[in-house]
């Protein structure tokens, strides 16, 4: 992918869940390998193949649990009063497995575009004619 050297990146972002409670979100995206992972209290998904919207609101990629193959969507959705951003698990038929939305402050919002935006990977190849 492009010019110039690709490294790990990581970031660490709080959400709180439709209950208010809050959790720790650890994101790393190794972009030689376009292989990540997120990390959550609940759990972690380590995603392949991962390429990003063009309007840098997301990052998409493939996982795998047990036999099941998944396609996962981390979106920030800012039209709202209050940030979100909503994790998506679809099988490969398109097929909806998980939805979670998760509030954040302005603020996490703001460096997780910034940080979307800076990944040297792939953009989708539905937006490849937009901007990185």
């Amino acid at each position: 992918m492009g010019n110039g050297e690709k490294t790990v990146k990581e970031l660490d972002i709080k959400v709180k869940d439709e209950n208010g409670y809050e959790s720790d979100v650890h994101i790393m995206v190794d972009e030689t390998t376009d292989r990540g992972e997120i990390k959550t209290s609940g759990g972690s998904a380590s995603l392949t193949d991962l390429k990003k919207g063009a309007d840098g609101k997301r990052i998409v990629g493939d996982t795998k649990k047990y036999w099941k193959k998944f396609i996962v969507t981390m979106s920030v959705e800012d039209g709202g009063e209050v940030p979100e951003v909503r994790v998506v698990a679809r099988g490969k038929n398109g097929k909806v497995w998980q939805n979670d939305t998760y509030t954040l402050t302005h603020e996490d919002k703001d460096r997780l575009v910034a940080w979307f935006k800076g990944l040297k990977v792939d953009i989708l190849p539905s937006e490849a004619g937009g901007v990185a």
